[in-house]
């Protein structure tokens, strides 16, 4: 076969097309200012040869350019660089988290409210804070965004908030309110049950990625819950209504309506969070329930419309009656009176 008749050359052509591939990508990436870990990702996720190759080769072959042996062994070196990516791969990643930065030594004043993860969420509320002049402090666990956020001089730690001693550092048991603003459930999550333990009066506000995240964190005794989803979702619905030409009125109640209705069927799921059964039987009788609020809502707007038309007709009769009991003054006593 190829792979006997030349095994050095094989070898070394499928070290030389990796290593080659790997450069390139490393430069382009450098070229576009990307982070070095992401660097690495890239350069060793797409440093093998790509199927398009097998196609160059049947059209190198049927035109003569190159051998039907040389193919076979290009053609061996390809596959054999694709197989070696799943094998690289893992191995880079394990690098990575070996080569993964310190965390920040936490040496902060105490602050009245406390921040874990600074995604777009966390970003808000740290802004609206600072308006109102309300103290407080950052942990976040990607490094890249604190090296981010640190350039516009805002105080943030690279740290783990689901660590003890984190939380001690960082002097929570001084703070009013702990944020829970990280976008991973299972972080999020272990972050309230650390806090639970080692400060169980503490306040907790938490977002929810998901409908079942924020049934867990109710679970867990969250003070404030909110969906990180629901309400945007709703402010755009709101947007959309109002663009299709719908009464603003009307758009507001439907938007009311559902909010309320959603957030009563969460508190009653609650009880049988884990079963899955129920929840979908529960999820289906709430969909049918609001059809139902909404069908008796529009029945009560016709209702209302109708009674309002009646009455009408009944002022515009009046009006009539009125005017025709009024006695018209002729001209011949205008004649006489003068």
């Amino acid at each position: 076969s190829s792979l006997l008749s030349a095994p050095l050359f094989i070898f070394c052509a499928v070290i030389g097309l990796i290593g080659i591939k790997a450069i390139v990508l490393a430069l382009l990436a450098l070229i576009l200012r990307m982070p070095v870990r992401n660097a690495l990702g890239l350069t060793f996720a797409l440093a093998q040869g790509g199927e398009f190759a097998f196609v160059l080769f049947s059209i190198a072959g049927a035109n003569g350019v190159l051998s039907a042996e040389l193919i076979s062994q290009l053609v061996i070196v390809v596959t054999l660089s694709m197989m070696a990516t799943p094998l690289i791969y893992p191995w880079m990643m394990r690098f990575r988290a070996v080569d993964q930065a310190p965390y920040d030594e936490i040496n902060t004043s105490e602050a009245d409210v406390i921040i874990a993860g600074f995604g777009p969420f966390g970003q808000v509320v740290a802004r609206l804070l600072r308006v109102h002049s309300i103290s407080f402090t950052i942990l976040d666990k990607d490094a890249e965004q604190v090296d981010f956020v640190r350039q516009f001089g805002n105080a943030i730690f690279y740290s783990d908030a689901t660590k003890p001693a984190v939380l001690k550092a960082a002097h929570v048991d001084k703070a009013k309110i702990f944020v829970v603003a990280t976008a991973v459930p299972e972080e999020s999550i272990q972050i309230v049950k650390t806090l639970k333990q080692h400060y169980p009066k503490l306040r907790i506000f938490a977002c929810a990625r998901t409908r079942q995240h924020a049934m867990e964190l109710n679970d867990l005794g969250v003070e404030c819950v909110i969906r990180r989803s629901f309400h945007s979702s709703l402010e755009m619905t709101k947007s959309l209504l109002l663009a299709s030409g719908i009464e603003e009125q009307e758009v507001v109640d439907s938007i009311n309506m559902f909010r309320l209705h959603d957030e009563q069927t969460l508190k009653k799921q609650q009880a049988f969070m884990k079963d899955e059964e129920r929840l979908r039987q529960s999820a289906y009788e709430s969909a049918r329930e609001l059809e139902a609020l909404f069908e008796s809502d529009e029945a009560d707007k016709i209702a209302v419309t109708k009674k309002r038309a009646k009455q009408q007709a009944n002022e515009t009769g009046k009006n009539a009656d009125a005017s025709e009991k009024v006695t018209p003054v002729s001209d011949s006593a205008v004649e006489t009176s003068s």
